[in-house]
């Protein structure tokens, strides 16, 4: 009879413990689908200047959405890039497309020397934006193919992460 009560706590025992594992596997495949929610500024593209004076990165800000920081790359202050709800309805406008602020899809960015402008590829067009007027215009001439992670320019500090 004790062999018989062993026996079957033994097998309820090693029962919850399998409906204990399965519960946790089932918590870590929904974790794996919500961490690119929880998880962000972990993705960093950087786009320089022709003669490497301006810096402007894009770094996710969430699920599918993301942010352009403006950095001095000598004192490593950062701000906006622009006002993204500006440049989303200047571009739903002139490109006949939606556009929202949080997943503007600029592409091959190329901010200007002085920092007063930029030109980026969107919907499969090249466009140029004064910043300070908000004008954008189509444009003829397509911005520099940007690297993922470029390298800092020669002479040139990276601007650090901390504070971001």
């Amino acid at each position: 009879m004790l062999t018989a009560l062993g026996v079957l706590l033994s097998q309820l025992s090693t029962t919850m413990s399998a409906a204990d594992v399965r519960a946790e596997i089932e918590r870590a495949e929904g974790f794996g689908n919500d961490a690119p929610a929880l998880v962000i500024r972990n993705e960093v593209r950087a786009f320089w200047s022709a003669d490497d004076a301006v810096l402007i990165y894009r770094v996710n800000s969430g699920r599918g959405e993301h942010r352009f920081v403006k950095v001095d790359p000598t004192s490593g202050e950062k701000s906006p890039a622009f006002d993204h709800a500006l440049l989303a309805q200047a571009l739903t406008t002139a490109a006949g497309r939606q556009a929202s602020p949080d997943q503007l899809p600029l592409d091959q960015l190329e901010p200007a020397a002085d920092g007063r402008s930029i030109t980026f590829r969107a919907f499969e067009k090249s466009w140029s934006y004064q910043i300070p007027e908000n004008r954008l215009s189509p444009s003829d001439v397509p911005p520099r193919a940007a690297d993922l992670l470029p390298q800092a320019p020669p002479n040139k500090p990276t601007p650090g992460m901390s504070g971001w």
